[in-house]
């Protein structure tokens, strides 16, 4: 864990240093409530981002009004039963003025990749399907013991969706060689043997990164308003088929030892 927060928080970050206690708290606070019914955001303030990053599009009212999500990962990639490590790559920290305002937040509200913190929002099958996922490999595989996961997104901060005032966020593409040069490091830190893509926005991000590779798998976002694109996979785009369908994709891909 220590590594990763260091990535996040220096002068090449996307936050200060002095923001590291305060994100070492979020991710214990996450671990001792893993298995709580709860959705939770956790405020950062504003004043803890990073003094390189242009706040253009991630700013409501002169001030920030953004979110972000932590990396997470499962089982320690550095131990030896460790063979292979699968890098889970997602677009951006969506955010929606309802969940911030639910959850008190004013500047960045902070999760992680698919709400994977929270029970409430991983068990909805459609919200969380790529838990589910994770999930059949870690049980059904056979490779669940020498198996690390590790989940990030390639742009590191979004902006706030308010339908009400027809208000839809943007991709954050001003700060896009910082959030690069961080999922870099992420990437070389976790030296993945398989990628996962989710969606086309992911799969652009990660290609002006990172060289094409065998090791990669491309599928659509798991999102239900992603599923026009799912149609070119799955007659019938239901989030058990995503599952299925995801699940095979990787488990040939593990088998063939690349």
């Amino acid at each position: 864990m220590n590594s990763v927060v260091d990535i996040l928080c220096n002068r090449n970050g996307i936050f200060q240093a002095s923001a590291k206690s305060l994100v070492e708290f979020f991710y214990d606070d996450m671990r001792q409530k893993i298995n709580c019914i709860q959705y939770r955001l956790y405020p950062l303030p504003g004043n803890l981002v990073q003094n390189g990053i242009n706040p253009s599009l991630l700013t409501s009212n002169g001030h920030y009004y953004a979110g972000h999500d932590l990396p997470v990962w499962l089982n320690d990639p550095t131990q030896a039963k460790v063979k292979h490590r699968l890098l889970i790559v997602s677009q951006d920290p969506r955010r929606n003025v309802d969940e911030m305002n639910n959850n008190k937040i004013e500047e960045i509200g902070i999760s992680t990749p698919f709400g994977l913190h929270s029970m409430e929002w991983r068990s909805v099958k459609s919200q969380g399907l790529i838990h589910w996922v994770v999930v059949k490999l870690f049980n059904e595989s056979g490779f669940g013991n020498s198996l690390s996961v590790y989940y990030t997104d390639v742009y590191k901060f979004r902006g706030v969706d308010d339908k009400s005032k027809k208000i839809k966020s943007s991709l954050d593409k001003k700060n896009s060689q910082i959030y690069y040069e961080i999922f870099r490091k992420e990437k070389d830190l976790f030296d993945p043997t398989i990628v996962l893509l989710m969606g086309d926005k992911a799969e652009e991000a990660y290609y002006s990164v990172c060289p094409r590779s065998s090791k990669d798998v491309k599928v659509p976002h798991q999102a239900p308003t992603a599923n026009g694109k799912w149609k070119e996979y799955l007659e019938e785009p239901t989030s058990d088929n995503k599952i299925e369908y995801i699940y095979n994709l990787l488990l040939e891909r593990l088998r063939t030892k690349i």
